[in-house]
């Protein structure tokens, strides 16, 4: 179903592995039984110019997942290893992360700061699409999202002097 998504105009699929994470189980079985038909739908979304991988949870099977054949990798970075740049470094994919989740939730504001910070001057502003690691849990304050783009805005111009 992946390349009638792509057949019918969208830009690629954002696949979302769940079971991907030693917390669930071992890297032989996911290698055996998981990771076959993340290929397979993702094998059908090869013709997308932008498909994305979702590495879920805390403790993701990186080295199995990093060379999937998507253009932008996903996971809780701040939350889960690998570190942003290691990630980058690793996968030769653009990012998408950067910034935990439940640090929006609660509007903790310093650490936001400091993961944009980090980010931007980790990847180098490049290769980075500056968004929470994973879905954002409610309530959250729309304050809180303005703070963000304030910030990425401050961090842009200070790093770019």
């Amino acid at each position: 179903m992946a390349h009638k998504a792509i057949e019918l105009g969208a830009a690629g699929v954002y696949f979302a592995s769940q079971m991907s994470s030693y917390d669930k189980t071992s890297e032989e079985i996911y290698a055996e039984y998981g990771a076959p038909y993340d290929l397979q739908v993702l094998k059908g979304a090869r013709d997308g110019w932008f498909n994305a991988i979702h590495a879920h949870g805390d403790d993701i099977m990186f080295d199995l997942v990093k060379d999937y054949p998507v253009q932008v990798f996903n996971w809780h970075v701040w939350e889960s290893l690998p570190e942003l740049k290691e990630g980058i470094d690793y996968t030769n994919k653009c990012v998408m992360g950067g910034i935990a989740r439940m640090d929006i939730t609660h509007n903790n504001r310093n650490p936001l700061r400091h993961q944009i910070y980090r980010s931007i001057t980790e990847s180098g502003g490049k290769h980075l699409i500056l968004t929470p690691g994973c879905g954002i849990r409610h309530p959250f304050e729309e304050d809180t999202i303005r703070y963000l783009q304030k910030v990425k805005i401050e961090t842009e111009a200070l790093l770019n002097k």
